[in-house]
């Protein structure tokens, strides 16, 4: 499944940068986590999971750049503080919904190491992939 991501993100030129390969294999580790994804390429991501669960083909998964116009990353960076907040919300007010989960965000932000340390009390994992 690996090769199809990096092929993807080939095709596309993303670069991910050093936190990308073990985001991935997390991701194959653990394919039915739940996944709260704030990335301006979220759509690849997105398809990544439903190539892992079996909704589409791998056909279909890198042809995904044909299907989805990228999102603008200046949106996306003022809203970066506002998705952790309400990660951090979530967690306050319905951890098990956070328990073994993915948070995948595109930036760092003033609680990253709040988040970090909340998430890491309910087995999940954070991942952030700047490009």
């Amino acid at each position: 499944m690996i090769r199809y991501m990096n092929l993807v993100v080939d095709l596309l030129a993303i670069d991910w940068g050093d936190h990308y390969r073990t985001c991935v294999q997390y991701m194959i580790d653990h394919p039915h986590d739940r996944w709260f994804i704030h990335h301006p390429k979220a759509f690849v991501l997105e398809g990544f999971q439903q190539l892992l669960q079996g909704k589409i083909t791998e056909e279909e998964f890198v042809s995904i750049g044909d299907s989805f116009l990228p999102v603008s990353s200046q949106n996306a960076e003022i809203s970066t503080n506002i998705f952790v907040e309400s990660i951090l919300y979530g967690i306050e007010t319905t951890p098990t919904m956070y328990t073994h989960s993915i948070v995948i965000i595109w930036s760092d932000c003033v609680a990253l190491d709040v988040l970090r340390n909340a998430l890491d009390k309910l087995h999940s994992q954070l991942f952030v992939l700047s490009f």
